[in-house]
């Protein structure tokens, strides 16, 4: 059961990945198709790849949340799992700290301020501020505009 949950785990995280690569070739294009001459674009393709990214970071938030559930069963019932321990640590310790954390502020559980551990990391306000937009809730991308503005 051991090499299934780590196995599990392993393809989760690898999904994750492929899925934020997918995320940014696909924002890539949608940031070349507005550059482009407005009469040229068309609405039903960008609603397309705006439609496309929502549900790769729905999944993503899905995949990330199994990974994060998986790894604290196995914590709370290792002495169920005694050989995991040693496969757990190192699972844990491979796992990609940015996408927990960005896992937990969309979430509600790690609020974003300035204590927030990924505050100055310019890449991931980008993705967070996308995460919002397409998610369409611009109440939030303002609320993250003025506290990075401040």
């Amino acid at each position: 059961m051991n090499k299934l949950i780590n196995t599990l785990l392993k393809v989760l995280k690898e999904h994750v990945s492929q899925n934020n690569f997918d995320i940014k070739s696909n924002q890539d294009e949608i940031e070349k198709m507005l550059s482009e001459n407005p009469s040229q674009i068309l609405k039903l393709e960008l609603d397309n790849k705006y439609a496309l990214n929502k549900q790769l970071l729905d999944e993503n938030s899905d995949f990330i949340n199994m990974q994060l559930e998986l790894t604290d069963f196995l914590k709370k019932y290792r002495h169920l799992f005694p050989e995991a321990t040693a496969e757990l640590q190192l699972n844990q310790s491979d796992q990609n700290e940015s996408q927990k954390l960005f896992a937990q502020t969309v979430n509600g559980k790690l609020k974003f301020d300035k204590a927030h551990p990924q505050y100055n990391n310019p890449l991931f306000f980008k993705n967070l501020l996308k995460y919002y937009e397409v998610q369409e809730n611009y109440e939030m991308c303002e609320k993250l505009l003025k506290l990075r503005s401040s």
